[in-house]
């Protein structure tokens, strides 16, 4: 989600960053035998993946919400929708090369 004040490119740049330093620490992990620890790294990196196709998280055009804590009981009642069948496939193959990039670097 976006920050109140932040605009879209920032976000996407700084979730793009989150995504990367997460997956190469579940890289890492992995690499030194700690395979629990690496797929609970792998969770934090997919999760903004994820949320990207979440109708909570983003607009009808897949841009992302404004974050306002004071919406929360919206924001939970907006969880309960599905993504669609492409937007799942797209983020079925984003956490699929996540995946394949912790276990095979």
């Amino acid at each position: 989600m976006q920050e109140a004040g932040q605009n879209s490119l920032a976000q996407a740049a700084g979730t793009a960053e989150f995504v990367e330093n997460a997956t190469g620490a579940a890289a890492g992990l992995q690499a030194t035998g700690h395979h629990a620890m690496a797929m609970i790294e792998l969770g934090m990196a997919i999760h903004p993946l994820m949320d990207a196709t979440s109708p909570a998280h983003t607009d009808a055009h897949g841009k992302p919400r404004v974050w306002n804590p004071s919406e929360l009981s919206a924001h939970r009642k907006a969880e309960s929708g599905s993504p669609t069948a492409a937007q799942q496939q797209q983020m079925s193959k984003e956490i699929q090369e996540r995946y394949r990039d912790v276990v095979r670097p």
